[in-house]
């Protein structure tokens, strides 16, 4: 994709071409770093993660539903098919992004 002019919006905002929400695979509500570089802004995506810190209850409690978890899945075809369908196609649709990113970068 060429250059594109982007208008700075009366509160601050920036709306990106749906090509290039397309090409890094950009969604509604994604957080974007802004870091000012001497050549002017670079957006970049950001990853956010909530931090708890847990108890020796709490993780037991994990540890407990994760037993009960895989005892179903161990127990029930159905279910452990579909996870397996699901984890296939995650794989294949971070692939995709990646090969998207890669393209993206290299242009």
């Amino acid at each position: 994709m060429k250059n594109t002019t982007l208008r700075v919006g009366l509160r601050g905002t920036v709306t990106l071409p749906k090509q290039l929400r397309d090409q890094y695979a950009l969604t509604t509500n994604d957080l974007l770093l802004a870091e000012p570089t001497p050549e002017g802004i670079l957006l970049r995506p950001a990853v956010a993660t909530a931090i708890e810190i847990y108890t020796d209850e709490r993780l037991a409690e994990f540890a407990e539903e994760e037993r009960k978890f895989e005892e179903r899945v161990k127990n029930d075809p159905k279910l452990r098919n579909w996870i397996e369908e699901g984890s296939r196609r995650f794989a294949i649709a971070a692939k995709k992004a990646k090969r998207r990113a890669s393209t993206a970068a290299s242009h």
